[in-house]
């Protein structure tokens, strides 16, 4: 009300002095906003951590089965054993002898010596991660080393798949993510 009358300030008056609070509308966006945001925010990181996780576990399943296929060879021809050519930088294969000679190795490290220090007993299979490998220029590779009797004795096969792409399927999903992720809020703020 104005001091020496009777006149009071319309709604379209109120509103403006309201502020930067603003009114029931704008709070109830600027909730719903929140709401998505962190929705979005958890959902987002979720959908990125699992789906990193699957892709290395499919990988890590093809590394167990080439080192299982290897390890079956081994079983039948010993010392004989030939492995076919494929992988390229992506993948490695190498069966080693107790002595910690290279008895059969992919094209990729062919002359090389035991790639990783690491040995199993017969039929125990072991799984790691590792940068440490000469091929792949730093990338992380999932490892399987299985132990099998031969008749050559016992050998140790390792297969080593690249995760270069789960690391690059992760960049690019995370990407995408936090490009929309502002242009949802901004539709849902509007």
């Amino acid at each position: 009300m104005a001091p020496a009358t009777d006149w009071q300030a319309t709604v379209a008056e109120r509103a403006r002095f309201r502020g930067w609070r603003g009114g029931v509308r704008f709070r109830a966006a600027v909730a719903a906003t929140a709401v998505v945001a962190i929705v979005l925010g958890v959902a987002g990181v979720a959908f990125v951590l699992l789906q990193r996780q699957q892709l290395d576990s499919t990988l890590e399943d093809v590394a167990r089965q080439q080192a299982a296929d290897v390890a079956t060879a081994a079983a039948r021809d010993g010392r004989g054993l030939t492995l076919t050519p494929g992988g390229g930088d992506q993948a490695l294969i190498q069966v080693i002898d107790l002595d910690g000679d290279v008895v059969a190795a992919s094209p990729s490290v062919e002359g090389e010596a035991p790639v990783l220090d690491l040995e199993v007993a017969p039929d125990e299979v072991r799984v790691t991660t590792t940068a440490a490998l000469p091929i792949g220029e730093g990338e992380r590779f999932v490892v399987v080393l299985q132990g099998v009797d031969t008749p050559d004795g016992s050998f140790h096969v390792l297969a080593a798949q690249s995760l270069e792409s789960v690391d690059r399927a992760t960049e690019v999903v995370s990407g995408l993510l936090l490009l929309g992720y502002p242009l949802v809020l901004l539709t849902v703020a509007l």
